[in-house]
């Protein structure tokens, strides 16, 4: 299986860390600025801590309007006041919240909102920029709409490639993004190019075993196998579990390593590895729920396969028991929030 990211394409998480921003329990102060009215910058402050604390509530879509209409308020004081900036960080996280609930046109909606932002727009920092078009290729890829999730991503790629270098780790995110949406839409052969590149850079800045290096060997290996070169993939999965295995505790991405490799010896006939390792990476993954429900739902339905195709058809139903009930959690997390 493909590797475990910060994003379900990879693609895609907003931190605070990275943002720079105030928690949602402590909204920021309103900065000292004379460019709009006294009433426009109370409206601003009230709005703020507003959204703060819808968005602490889980009530997302209250968030999104009260902090739209904070950056509303500033609007008259161009991206030259700071205020801008703090709504528009607080609207980055009410797009993490819609991304890790699911909500994929609500967080097409709002990492729209942010690109089209003046301040964000004129920006000779692509910070901000940058972590919004990831969020927008994330909701496009996720409703397959794959067209348009490419070519937003080969517009972060030309963002990222102005302003850092070619080998840079920014770079080379956009390249594994390009990859990443390629390989969502079926195209293997184009996402290879992009993912040896990427493995290729990685081993050269941080040697063969690191963490990074570990899901860039996933990558591929994930890639080649839908390729139907199984041969070729083996040894890349291999070299991922081994990278991944050296870690104590077990991590979460050897799960999704050892998932790779099982469907791997699966394609190759070897029936007996492939159900241990199949195994060993459930034992993995259910540490983690519900962050690795998804990918759990996978391994336990190649599992599941494996069995039925082995006339085992007892042992699949056990499993398939926990297949189904994971995938009715998943179901009752992504229901529509009742307060949007």
């Amino acid at each position: 299986m493909r590797q475990i990211k910060a994003s379900a394409v990879a693609i895609l998480c907003v931190t605070s860390v990275a943002l720079g921003c105030a928690s949602p329990e402590q909204p920021s102060p309103a900065p000292v600025v004379h460019w709009v009215s006294p009433a426009d910058s109370a409206r601003w402050t009230q709005s703020q801590h507003e959204g703060s604390e819808r968005l602490a509530a889980h009530q997302n879509g209250e968030a999104e309007r009260a902090f739209t209409d904070a950056l509303d308020a500033v609007r008259a004081g161009g991206p030259r006041d700071p205020r801008a900036s703090v709504s528009v960080d607080w609207l980055l996280r009410v797009g993490r919240a819609y991304e890790e609930s699911g909500h994929w046109v609500d967080l097409e909606r709002v990492s729209r909102l942010v690109l089209d932002t003046e301040v964000v727009r004129s920006s000779t920092d692509a910070r901000v920029r940058l972590l919004a078009r990831k969020s927008l290729v994330n909701s496009l890829t996720q409703q397959r709409r794959f067209d348009e999730a490419l070519a937003e991503a080969a517009e972060g790629y030309e963002d990222a490639a102005q302003h850092h270098a070619p080998d840079s780790p920014i770079v080379l995110d956009w390249v594994s993004v390009e990859a990443s949406v390629s390989m969502a839409a079926g195209r293997f052969a184009d996402a290879e190019i992009g993912l040896r590149r990427v493995l290729e850079q990685q081993i050269d800045a941080t040697g063969s075993d690191t963490p990074s290096v570990g899901a860039a060997l996933n990558e591929l290996a994930w890639c080649l196998l839908h390729q139907g070169r199984f041969s070729d993939a083996e040894p890349f999965a291999q070299r991922s579990v081994a990278a991944f295995a050296k870690m104590s505790p077990e991590p979460r991405e050897l799960g999704a390593s050892l998932d790779t490799l099982a469907e791997v010896e699966q394609k190759l006939g070897r029936r007996d590895e492939a159900e241990r390792g199949y195994r060993h990476a459930i034992v993995i993954l259910r540490r983690f729920r519900p962050e690795t429900d998804s990918l759990l739902v996978s391994v336990l339905d190649h599992l599941v396969a494996l069995l039925r195709g082995s006339g085992r058809t007892k042992d699949a139903d056990a499993v398939n028991k926990e297949l189904l009930a994971i995938r009715s959690d998943i179901a009752n997390r992504s229901q529509p929030n009742q307060t949007q």
